[in-house]
C-alpha cells in the first residue's frame, strides 16, 4: 500500500531496536538498521502497517516449517555438507561474502512463511513467526568463504520443504512480465496488457507459469494467441474507456487543464504587466518576467544603481504585480 513519502517508525528483527525513516509505503523497509547496520527487512510497527499485516494474513495463510541454520570449517566441508542435506529438486542460493559485507544471522527453529507474495526460491518470514522473524530466507543459502577471509568460516541455513511448500508454488501462478500472483486458472495476465511499457514482442511474458517454474522461457505466442490478443492489445493501448485507464485518464484531463489555465496566468501577467509598464512610458530594456515566479525583475542585465532603483520604485508604486530590483525583493 502506497503513501505519501513520511517518517514511519520500524524495527529491526536482528538488533529489536526502532528507528524513524521516510517512506512511501507500510511495507518492508531493507535499509540498513543505524543501530545495528544489519541489512534485514525491518517491519513497519505504525498502527497502519499492523492492520494491513492482520488482513493479509486473513487472506493469506501462514506456512509453518523450519529453518535450519549451519557453519562448517571449510569450503570442502561445506560441499560435503550440502550433499547430505541438500533436497533434490529446489533451487540454491550461493555467495561469496568478502569481509565487508553484513551477515544475517540465522538461528535453527520453526518458522512461519507468509504466503501473499511467492517466489521460486525463497520466502519471506513473519514478523510473527517464533524464530528469525521478518527475514527472507531461502530453500538453500549457503555463504562460501572467500580465501582472502579467514575469519569468515561457509556458514548458510535451508528450510525444511514441505508437501504444503510445493503445492502453493504449483497451483499459484505467476505473470512473467509484471510480477502478479493469479489463483484461477487464467492462460495470460489480464493486469498490463495495456501498460504504456509494454511493447507488442513481449505480449508472450504475460503467459502465466506456476511460481515453482516462474523463471523458465515463456513460449512466443501461438497463431490462435495472437488472434485473440493482439486486437485487445491494440484496443487498451489506444482506449481510455476501460476501467485501468480511468483514474490515470480523469487525473491527466485535470493535470491538462491546470497547465493550460496555469499557462494563460502567466501569460495573461506578462501582458499586462509589460502593457502597463509600456503605457507608463517605463524603460523596459532592463526588465525580464520570470514565468515560474511570475515576478517583473528590473537590472537582470545588468546592475542598476541606487538612484535608478529609487526612481523605478516611484514611478512603478501603482504596479499591479510583483517587481525584483537586481536579485533584491523590490
Amino acid at each position: 500500500m502506497k503513501t505519501s513519502i513520511n517518517s514511519k517508525k520500524y524495527i529491526c528483527s536482528d538488533c529489536n531496536k526502532t528507528f524513524q525513516t521516510e517512506t512511501n509505503h507500510f511495507g518492508a523497509h531493507f535499509g540498513n538498521c543505524p543501530h545495528c547496520k544489519s541489512n534485514c527487512a525491518k517491519v513497519c510497527v505504525e498502527k497502519e502497517a499492523i492492520e494491513m499485516r492482520r488482513i493479509q494474513h486473513e487472506n493469506f495463510p501462514i506456512i509453518k516449517t523450519k529453518l535450519v541454520a549451519f557453519s562448517v570449517g571449510s569450503n570442502y566441508e561445506y560441499s560435503e555438507y550440502k550433499k547430505q542435506y541438500m533436497v533434490k529438486g529446489i533451487k540454491e542460493m550461493e555467495g561469496i561474502g568478502g569481509a565487508n559485507v553484513p551477515v544475517q544471522t540465522f538461528v535453527t527453529g520453526e518458522i512461519w512463511l507468509e504466503t501473499n507474495c511467492l517466489f521460486d526460491n525463497q520466502w519471506n518470514i513473519s514478523d510473527q513467526s517464533p524464530t528469525n522473524a521478518n527475514k527472507r530466507c531461502f530453500d538453500w543459502n549457503g555463504d562460501i568463504n572467500p580465501r582472502n577471509n579467514s575469519n569468515r568460516i561457509p556458514h548458510g541455513h535451508y528450510l525444511v520443504i514441505t508437501d504444503e511448500m510445493r503445492e502453493i508454488r504449483s497451483n499459484v501462478k505467476k505473470c512473467g512480465y509484471c510480477g502478479k500472483h493469479h489463483y484461477d486458472s487464467k492462460v495470460f495476465c489480464d493486469s498490463c496488457l495495456g501498460s504504456e511499457y509494454l511493447t507488442e514482442n513481449q505480449i508472450h511474458l504475460l503467459r502465466l507459469l506456476p511460481v515453482a517454474e516462474s523463471d523458465s522461457k515463456r513460449v512466443k505466442l501461438t497463431d490462435n494467441e495472437k488472434a485473440e490478443l493482439l486486437p485487445l492489445y491494440v484496443e487498451l493501448q489506444t482506449s481510455a474507456k476501460y476501467e485501468k485507464h480511468v483514474k490515470n485518464h480523469e487525473k491527466r484531463v485535470k493535470d491538462n487543464n491546470d497547465k493550460y489555465n496555469n499557462a494563460i496566468e502567466k501569460a495573461e501577467i506578462e501582458f499586462k504587466g509589460f502593457k502597463w509598464l509600456l503605457d507608463n512610458n517605463i524603460n523596459t530594456d532592463n526588465c525580464i518576467y520570470y514565468s515560474h515566479t511570475k515576478v517583473f525583475c528590473f537590472g537582470w542585465r545588468s546592475a542598476m544603481s541606487e538612484m535608478v532603483k529609487k526612481e523605478l520604485k516611484i514611478k512603478c508604486k501603482d504596479f499591479p504585480y510583483v517587481i525584483e530590483f537586481d536579485k533584491e525583493k523590490g
